[in-house]
Formats: C-alpha cells, structure tokens, sequence
C-alpha cells in the first residue's frame, strides 16, 4: 500500500460528503456503542499485530475505533460511517489521537479499492442484516469487503455479544470465535460467510 495514497483519501475527507457517490439502501447502524466491547466480542481470540492498519466499518461516534487502536498500539485505525453527523461526534471523541482516522464513506468502499489492510473489523451492522435473513444483499458487499483484506489478514465479524475471526490465506481460515462447536456449525453469519467467502482461493 502507498502511504501516500491512504494519506491523500484521508485528507480528502473533511467534507460532509462521502468519499463516493451511490448510498446502499440497506445499512444499518447503531446509534453508538460501549467501549469495551472489542475485547468482549472476541474474548482473547484477537491476534497479535503490529504496525497494521485496520479499517472499523460502521464506526458510529468512534468508540470501537479507539478500542482497536488501543489494542493495536503501534497501528493506524480507520473509522468509516455513512453518517457526517456520526463521524463529527467521533473525530471529538479521537481528539489528538494520531492513530485513528475517520471518513464519511457509502456503501460502495470505493475509496479502497487500492488500500490493503491488515484487518477489517465488521461489529453489529452485517450481523445484524445476515441474522434477519437479508444476506442476498449482503453477499456482493461482504466479498468487497474481504477483498481489501491483504493475504494473511483477518475479517473480525461480530454481533450479539459473539465474535467470529476469519483469516485470509490461501482459502479462507477461521481463527477464533466465542461460539461453541455445536453453536458454530449451525449458526446463520457462519454459514453465511463461509458459503460467501470459502470457495475463494488466493495463490
């Protein structure tokens, strides 16, 4: 990844406009969320990273963000949410936190299409959709998504106080999650994801 390409998107992004044009009609985010709740999710499933860069999709007023960026000390975290309003509230809440950075971006992520990162964090929004049985909306967005995960990166999934952790090798791995055996291989958001995302293959 060029350093200065990331740098340029993110100071492109001061406006209340998003980075690309079309809104997904189905996003669903929270109003905010508790910090703590990173480490919750995934229970001490959360591999070791260093000089990473994360992207927390959905990141509300940023509370999630600045978690990760604690966990990751030596990282750099991008927030991104489709709501200015949102994401005004988080850069106050980052302050003169040099490691998180936070963007207004639509549905589409076109702003990444050229950025790799170690970790993409999904926390509630996809769970959510997936769990209401709206994944055929999901599917094409979900491969987005993994597709900017550079190879021998991680999907953190999570929702309803569970955490699943994908990583990207030659196929797709699992590697953690706070669900049971029996829970896991019966769950709709696994199923889901490696239905979605198992057949791919990376040279």
């Amino acid at each position: 990844m060029a350093e200065n390409t990331l740098d340029n998107k993110l100071d492109a992004n001061t406006s209340e406009n998003p980075l690309s044009i079309e809104h997904g009609r189905y996003y669903w985010n929270p109003s905010g969320t508790e910090y703590g709740r990173v480490k919750k999710d995934f229970n001490g499933h959360l591999p070791k990273i260093t000089n990473g860069l994360f992207l927390d999709i959905g990141c509300s007023f940023g509370l999630t963000t600045l978690e990760i960026a604690d966990i990751y000390s030596a990282s750099r975290v991008i927030g991104i949410d489709r709501f200015y309003n949102r994401i005004k509230i988080a850069r106050s809440n980052a302050q003169n936190n040099e490691q998180c950075k936070f963007l207004t971006v639509d549905a589409n992520f076109a702003c990444f299409e050229d950025i790799s990162f170690d970790g993409v964090f999904c926390m509630n929004n996809f769970w959510y959709l997936i769990s209401k049985k709206r994944s055929r909306i999901q599917k094409g967005t979900i491969e987005r998504i993994y597709s900017f995960i550079k190879r021998g990166g991680y999907l953190f999934f999570s929702g309803s106080n569970n955490g699943i952790i994908f990583r990207k090798d030659t196929a797709l791995n699992l590697w953690g999650t706070t669900l049971s055996e029996d829970q896991l291989q019966n769950h709709q958001v696994y199923k889901f994801l490696t239905e979605t995302l198992g057949k791919q293959q990376y040279s």
